[in-house]
């Protein structure tokens, strides 16, 4: 039988659970990185970049457009990883909720 408070309390309950996984994310960190370790960009869960590091050396090269390119990679393996990081968090509040993906 249909039981509204019963609805209203496991809604509830997913929102704290997702307020909580944001919480989570956002101290979550992961890094991603390009040519090897010149770069590298820190990033939280929540895909917010937190620190980008460039090896000195880059910078004297006057190649612009290849510090671009490094840069920009180490953004996108940054954020793959987060995305993973996000993943495993999803999959942990599904299981907790009794949804299995």
């Amino acid at each position: 039988m249909f039981d509204p408070k019963k609805i209203m309390e496991m809604m509830k309950d997913a929102y704290q659970m997702q307020q909580q996984m944001q919480d989570e994310l956002r101290h979550k960190k992961v890094e991603g990185s390009s040519g090897g370790g010149m770069v590298t960009v820190m990033m939280n869960g929540q895909f917010e970049i937190e620190q980008i590091k460039i090896d000195p050396s880059l910078t004297q090269m006057n190649d612009i457009h290849f510090l671009e390119d490094m840069v920009r990679a180490a953004v996108n393996d940054a954020t793959k990883n987060a995305r993973n990081v996000m993943g495993e968090q999803m999959k942990s509040l599904t299981n907790k909720l009794g949804i299995s993906l």
